[in-house]
């Protein structure tokens, strides 16, 4: 028997409140925990309807709002943080569908309100491109561009900006890193009162040691290639000879083999395409040349050659 589910779509604001470092708080004192606990949903209640706000969800550690306005949503986040309190919040607001119905609240506006929280400065607000388009003109909130970033499960990066009103923090470090390279983007507010953002990239130590490995296979590969068939080929039209009396005679050079020659040739070739490229999301490809290359797809490793994988393209490991 079919049942009726009562649930509806509805774009709505979505405003994300977070206790910071609420795992390490509860586990050095639960009393504390349950204590702001209690306070954080209470600050948020009394200030919900000044701001025609509705609470959606009770997630432990944080709370789940909407808003009909993003301008009412800001507002309300930055009094929320300007107001004295026990406890230290992260707040982050997108705006995006929703569904709705009595036991829950779903969508994907729902999701990137919760995964840009971490970009947040504690006791700061961070919002999503769709709230900084509404709010860009409104005299009394202020705001400030800090990047693009990528979002688990996400191909697109998103641009988020911070509050930057007076009395929301803005002071923050934003970590992006894996195995091969760190990346730090600061934000902070300097003597004059004006924001600045300031971004680092640190190799590990693993970085230039796959970059000289995959130089060294690329060499390798293009060494033999021009050693035995670029200099089989050229023989056979016989062009060696031309070649050779040209270094004897213009450049006096007359103590290397013409196979020798075209290997050294391959040899630099490949040192030059040779490497590993990083992209902004910091995925790395290990390259022979610009064709052909081990890259991650989708979590997947996979032999790219060309501008597309191969149909057959052999997956090495999953993580």
């Amino acid at each position: 028997m079919n049942k009726n589910i009562n649930c509806n779509t509805q774009l709505s604001v979505i405003l994300f409140s977070d206790i910071s470092d609420f795992t390490k708080l509860s586990s050095k004192s639960q009393s504390t925990a349950m204590k702001y606990l209690k306070e954080h949903e209470s600050d948020v209640k009394h200030l919900l309807s000044k701001y025609k706000g509705e609470l959606l969800k009770n997630l432990g550690d944080g709370l789940l709002l909407k808003f009909n306005s993003s301008r009412e949503s800001v507002l309300f986040a930055i009094e929320l943080q300007k107001k004295k309190k026990s406890y230290e919040i992260r707040i982050s607001i997108n705006q995006g569908d929703v569904i709705i119905n009595k036991n829950d609240v779903i969508g994907d506006g729902v999701n990137i309100a919760s995964r840009i929280n971490k970009f947040s400065p504690v006791g700061g607000i961070v919002v999503s491109s769709k709230i900084k388009d509404d709010i860009i003109t409104e005299r009394d909130i202020t705001l400030y561009r800090i990047g693009q970033y990528y979002l688990k499960g996400k191909n697109n990066p998103f641009e988020l900006s911070i509050i930057t009103n007076d009395g929301v923090n803005v002071n923050n470090k934003i970590i992006v890193s894996n195995f091969f390279i760190r990346k730090k983007v600061s934000t902070y507010l300097n003597n004059k009162g004006e924001i600045g953002i300031f971004e680092t990239r640190l190799p590990s130590i693993l970085l230039p040691i796959f970059v000289m490995l995959c130089k060294g296979l690329s060499m390798t590969v293009y060494y033999s290639f021009y050693y035995f068939v670029v200099a089989m080929f050229l023989k056979i039209i016989h062009v060696d000879n031309y070649i050779l009396k040209f270094l004897e005679q213009y450049l006096s050079i007359n103590s290397i083999s013409f196979d020798n020659l075209c290997g050294l040739v391959g040899l630099i070739k490949g040192m030059t395409l040779g490497g590993v490229d990083i992209n902004n999301r910091l995925n790395i490809t290990f390259k022979i040349n610009n064709y052909t290359r081990v890259r991650k797809y989708n979590n997947l490793w996979f032999w790219q050659v060309g501008t597309g994988f191969i149909n057959t393209g052999k997956r090495y490991f999953e993580n």
